[in-house]
């Protein structure tokens, strides 16, 4: 689910959304269940071109989850896109994986994004 408000030059959005994900090793911790919270402010700039920044926070419901010490994390980004058309846009950002002391990690993503209306 997702809300936002576009205020034209100002873009808050909050989302919820819940991930599945399944390995095919048949082992005992092959599934996870993810439930995710996003808070995001973006700025317009001119007609076509956007930026926002955005955190996540990740709440590991897994069954095996209380094993672990550490399951849950907060990601933290930022984006820029610029709009081609109404619907086709091309983006890129940065994200990294923060509160997991044991794991790093670094994303740098360039796209594009087609929006169904």
């Amino acid at each position: 689910s997702s809300l936002s408000y576009d205020a034209g030059m100002f873009i808050p959005r909050v989302v919820v959304s819940y991930q599945y994900n399944k390995d095919d090793t048949n082992g005992g911790m092959d599934e996870q269940q993810t439930l995710l919270g996003t808070i995001s402010c973006g700025f317009r700039f001119g007609e076509n071109t956007a930026f926002e920044i955005y955190t996540i926070y990740c709440l590991d419901v897994s069954s095996y989850a209380d094993q672990f010490d550490d399951t849950d994390s907060f990601d933290a980004g930022m984006e820029v896109s610029y709009s081609l058309t109404q619907t086709f846009c091309l983006n890129g950002g940065y994200k990294t994986v923060l509160g997991m002391p044991d794991y790093q990690s670094h994303m740098v993503y360039f796209g594009v994004r087609y929006n169904f209306y």
